[in-house]
């Protein structure tokens, strides 16, 4: 079976980027998650163009059917040995003008999902851990008896250090950290690697909608004074996928131009 890699908001911008890389550049064939429908398609053929296969899958990654319903699709398409969890909204707001609803929205979007998605993605290797185990004739053999897989969860900069007007958002990415470290603790026996990327501002299609004037403001204060790519992050997301990252686990790579120096 082909080496699969599911990859969360994979329908544009940090996303696609990083279904492209890893179709590309670690030969992945990718399950292209997003809850637009069209453009998950889109991206998917985009990486059959490169000669890798895709498929698209529609997904409301913060509702349990829909995910078990995702990851069955994926599992039937291939091997699954890589996740990246990068789907992921804001509702900004001060903290006295934000509702409740914005606040359950993103909270569940960019961190209940990644429970909900690496749970049922792990259950299935440890199933499949323990039938190699008794195959053994092991309770509990070395993590080096398994296949190595790939958790690669997208959390921000701002979990650091918060930012005013996103409070829901940063609690989300702050959570993200905890939940990966956390993951990595526990799947380690199992040889799955759990690791975060904290991108800075990224150019994507949402930043593409922000006045010039707060463009460059923010810009002057990068070290690198640019805007991160999409492939920027992309490329930490592979090294963290690939053979070279194989020692390390319950870490976050800050992709951020030296903001947070």
């Amino acid at each position: 079976m082909s080496k699969v890699a599911i990859v969360t908001g994979a329908g544009r911008g940090i996303g696609r980027g990083i279904a492209l890389k890893l179709a590309k550049e670690l030969d992945y064939n990718i399950v292209v998650v997003d809850i637009d429908e069209e453009s998950a398609s889109s991206v998917a053929q985009e990486i059959k163009n490169v000669g890798k296969d895709a498929i698209a899958v529609k997904c409301d990654v913060s509702n349990n059917e829909d995910v078990e319903r995702m990851v069955e699709k994926s599992f039937e398409f291939g091997e699954v040995d890589a996740v990246v969890n990068n789907a992921g909204i804001t509702r900004d707001s001060l903290l006295l003008k934000m509702s409740e609803k914005d606040w359950d929205m993103v909270l569940n979007i960019n961190l209940k999902a990644l429970f909900l998605i690496n749970k049922a993605v792990c259950s299935k290797w440890v199933s499949e851990c323990k039938k190699i185990a008794e195959d053994l004739g092991e309770d509990r053999p070395a993590p080096s008896a398994y296949p190595k897989r790939k958790i690669v969860n997208i959390s921000s900069i701002v979990a650091k250090g918060g930012n005013v007007g996103q409070a829901n958002y940063v609690s989300s990415k702050a959570g993200v950290i905890g939940l990966t470290k956390t993951i990595a603790k526990e799947m380690s026996r199992y040889n799955v690697n759990c690791n975060a990327v904290q991108p800075g501002f990224i150019k994507t299609p949402m930043t593409d909608k922000m006045p010039e004037k707060i463009i460059n403001k923010f810009i002057a204060a990068i070290p690198l004074q640019r805007m991160g790519l999409p492939e920027d992050i992309a490329g930490s997301v592979k090294f963290l996928c690939s053979p070279d990252s194989d020692y390390i686990t319950g870490f976050s790579i800050e992709v951020d131009g030296g903001l947070d120096m």
